[in-house]
């Protein structure tokens, strides 16, 4: 049978403590609604019915600033996405931008019209489901383990997104199920914006070319909404 790699997982909200102790940056007491995340990654063969459903020629699906940038620059597809090294099916989608990402949880929801609605997760919501309540460094635990996630080895490109079962989070109160790929293989776009640096999103998780210290759960990078890169994916979100 084959692997649905749609699947969503429960988190379980409420109030919680989100901090870093690696960082000067630290949340304050976050109060976080229910909310569902995706299992995986978007994958390829996944955003690949945005791409032939017509998603880059809707302007529906895209932000004013997404869909001026989309047609300036005559964008129809990912960075990458004729790329064999990048393009295999179960893969995660890499080469979007945040304006892509934002533009497909846009088409999930009037493409599904299911009651839902899609969209990228916040970083508060995004270090949640990958730590816990507990708020483990990485998202298996505390010890890190070049086993558990694609980060540290010499594959030098992504993965199949269902590669690193050990690296799953526990199924706890909080996670209806394991998330997997929370660390290593592709940096996670989030809807969150820098605090200091405005017009760059929160990106969180690290990647196949990071190190073990960009995988914790608490880590965060930032990039421009148009940039594209290698090692960008993202997950989505429901409500």
């Amino acid at each position: 049978m084959e692997q649905n790699f749609k699947t969503f997982v429960k988190i379980k909200g409420g109030e919680y403590l989100l901090d870093s102790p690696y960082d000067v940056r630290a949340f304050d007491l976050v109060r976080l609604s229910d909310f569902e995340i995706g299992k995986y990654p978007v994958t390829n063969s996944w955003y690949k019915e945005f791409v032939t459903g017509g998603g880059y020629m809707d302007q529906r699906y895209w932000t004013k600033k997404g869909w001026r940038w989309r047609t300036e620059a005559e964008i129809s597809e990912p960075d990458y996405w004729r790329d064999r090294r990048w393009n295999c099916p179960n893969a995660p989608v890499v080469g979007v931008s945040w304006y892509e990402a934002a533009a497909f949880v846009r088409w999930l929801t009037i493409s599904r019209n299911d009651g839902h609605t899609y969209r990228l997760l916040t970083e508060a919501e995004w270090q949640f489901a990958a730590g816990g309540k507990q708020q483990t460094i990485f998202p298996w635990g505390n010890e890190w383990d070049t086993n558990n996630c694609n980060t540290e080895n010499k594959i030098g490109e992504t993965t199949a997104v269902d590669t690193y079962l050990s690296g799953s989070t526990p199924i706890d109160e909080e996670r209806s199920d394991g998330i997997l790929d929370m660390a290593g293989n592709v940096w996670e776009w989030t809807d969150s914006i820098h605090e200091k640096y405005k017009g760059n999103y929160i990106i969180c998780g690290g990647a196949w070319g990071s190190n073990h210290v960009s995988c914790r759960c608490a880590s965060r990078g930032y990039l421009i909404q148009g940039d594209r890169c290698s090692d960008i994916g993202f997950r989505c979100a429901r409500t």
